[in-house]
């Protein structure tokens, strides 16, 4: 007794597999991971003129204490404490 294959295309449906996944192999392997860093994000990298203001800002400050020449413009701390104040009582 003679049996006819039924709807078969004469290829083994494992290979499809082993195919693909040989593909994905191969490609996987040339292909590799990439790294784009924005524009925006290469100037933040840069040395910031904030940070070395505020570091001179600072030298000075402390130059002055030791020395004995740092002055304290009360005027000016009292008026930011009363508008520090005042935003704080509003809520904001």
């Amino acid at each position: 007794m003679k049996i006819n294959p039924f709807h078969s295309s004469g290829m083994n449906p494992y290979q499809n597999q082993t195919e693909k996944q040989r593909q994905v192999e191969r490609t996987s392997v040339t292909r590799r991971d990439e790294v784009q860093i924005s524009t925006q994000a290469k100037e933040l990298q840069k040395t910031n003129n904030f940070q070395n203001e505020r570091a001179d800002k600072i030298e000075r400050l402390k130059n002055q204490v030791q020395n004995g020449t740092y002055k304290v413009d009360a005027h000016k701390v009292a008026s930011s404490l009363v508008d520090y104040y005042k935003k704080f009582s509003k809520g904001e």
